[in-house]
């Protein structure tokens, strides 16, 4: 197979699949901001225009793997402790140790 067709292959696959997968995102932050939950559809925005960014451009190849690891990072442990109180105090006052 000739290199050139691999590089453009890969390429076009690329793009095909981060289209999928940006229109997705895109729905569900649509369907988010619809149902006024401005900060869940911020989120996805970032969170589109950040994969958009890293997996076009050769510049933020590095952080091709640290991108889904921050954003679940945020999204699940972040955003619940400062959206909902964020009283690290009363989430852990049941805790006991257990040795």
């Amino acid at each position: 197979m000739n290199p050139l067709f691999k590089r453009q292959f890969s390429l076009v696959a690329k793009v095909v699949v981060l289209a999928g997968i940006s229109a997705i995102l895109l729905l569900l932050c649509q369907s988010a901001f619809a149902q006024h939950e401005y900060v869940i559809s911020a989120f996805l925005f970032l969170a589109t225009v950040a994969f958009n960014y890293v997996y076009l451009f050769s510049k933020a190849a590095h952080f091709k793997f640290f991108l889904p690891g921050i954003l679940f990072l945020i999204a699940f442990v972040i955003a619940p402790n400062s959206l909902h109180g964020g009283d690290v105090g009363i989430q852990l006052q049941n805790w006991k140790y257990h040795f």
